[in-house]
């Protein structure tokens, strides 16, 4: 069951936009009880698709941040012509592993306390699900927050996925790199077929977020030598600019969904179900037709920089506001006064 969250304002606690989103917006039952929560305690606190809406995120989504991007990106594929099996986009997902436990919590101006789940989640496993503008899948990255990679991960097979370990939470500068060059660069090279001949005309674009690892020195001179061209997205933009958050993360959440990982099972046994569920995603995320309608949601194939016309103009300070607000009334009052 889906929380259903009508006529949602982006706003945020001191700051505001010169609009408000008049849609409704359907957030994903893992993380509704999340929105639920923040929502009851202030209702300036909004959630459009699935995303917090805080004051970074809200500068982000404003004709005079995206406006540059989406103008730079018309530019590169008038000049290159990418086909769009040549266009790639990369975004990790994060799985978690939970410590439930039950706490009371009674919030001012609540009637009565109420008895909510709260888990403490550790990051256990970082999966990179690269996709092309034309719904082809490449190599799936897999990594595993530990000392090796448990003998679990056997189960994936080598020919589609790339299986590593990191002691951090997050996608390393070693695991990109060795991902990259060895896997991704490659295969993008491949797939556009011409052995990177340097007389062929065709090119490749690449498709990043704007965190750090992603801008890896030795990633971007193989891609210059490849003839691919890295675009990165504006900062905190990435719900709205990034295919693998217009619908591909979400169909790999829904595959996941179908496995069963059991909380008070062993951890061997938790390992096989968590490896299960994540074929389960792979494969469900595998569906050309919602990889490409994810990027027709972005606008990016084919480009249309006049999605951008459905944002606010720019971001305005609530203080701001309320001063432009204060200018209309006296205007209004005189108005009236003369007549």
């Amino acid at each position: 069951m889906d929380v259903l969250i009508k006529n949602v304002s982006i706003s945020v606690i001191d700051n505001v936009l010169f609009n408000s989103i008049e849609k409704l917006y359907r957030i994903n039952k893992d993380f509704g009880r999340f929105g639920a929560n923040y929502i009851s305690q202030s209702p300036e606190f909004s959630l459009v698709a699935s995303h917090a809406i805080d004051t970074k995120i809200a500068k982000a989504l404003t004709q005079q941040s995206l406006d540059p991007f989406y103008e730079l990106a018309e530019k590169e594929q008038n000049d290159h012509n990418y086909q769009p099996q040549n266009k790639v986009n990369i975004d990790e997902i994060n799985q978690f592993k939970f410590r439930k436990g039950i706490k009371v919590v009674k919030r001012k101006g609540d009637i009565q306390p109420f008895h909510e789940e709260r888990s403490d989640r550790e990051t256990t496993t970082t999966i990179t699900m690269p996709n092309t503008s034309s719904g082809a899948f490449l190599k799936v990255q897999v990594i595993w927050k530990g000392d090796s990679i448990p003998s679990e991960f056997d189960l994936l097979p080598n020919s589609q996925f790339r299986k590593q370990y990191s002691k951090k939470r997050w996608q390393t500068t070693d695991t990109w790199n060795e991902y990259l060059l060895l896997d991704i660069i490659p295969e993008m090279v491949e797939i556009r077929g011409d052995k990177n001949d340097l007389l062929s005309t065709q090119r490749s674009q690449l498709t990043v977020d704007g965190f750090i690892t992603h801008l890896s020195p030795e990633v971007l001179e193989e891609c210059i030598k490849c003839r691919i061209e890295v675009i990165t997205l504006p900062s905190h933009s990435s719900c709205f600019t990034q295919p693998a958050d217009r619908g591909i993360n979400k169909q790999f959440k829904i595959g996941m969904k179908k496995v069963y990982i059991d909380a008070n099972a062993d951890a061997k046994t938790r390992r096989e179900q968590l490896v299960q569920a994540i074929l389960e995603g792979v494969q469900q995320a595998r569906n050309i037709k919602k990889i490409k309608e994810a990027w027709e949601a972005t606008e990016l194939q084919p480009i249309n920089r006049a999605i951008t016309k459905s944002l606010p103009e720019k971001y305005v300070e609530k203080k701001e506001m309320q001063k432009n607000n204060n200018q209309l009334n006296c205007l209004k009052l005189k108005k009236q006064l003369k007549k």
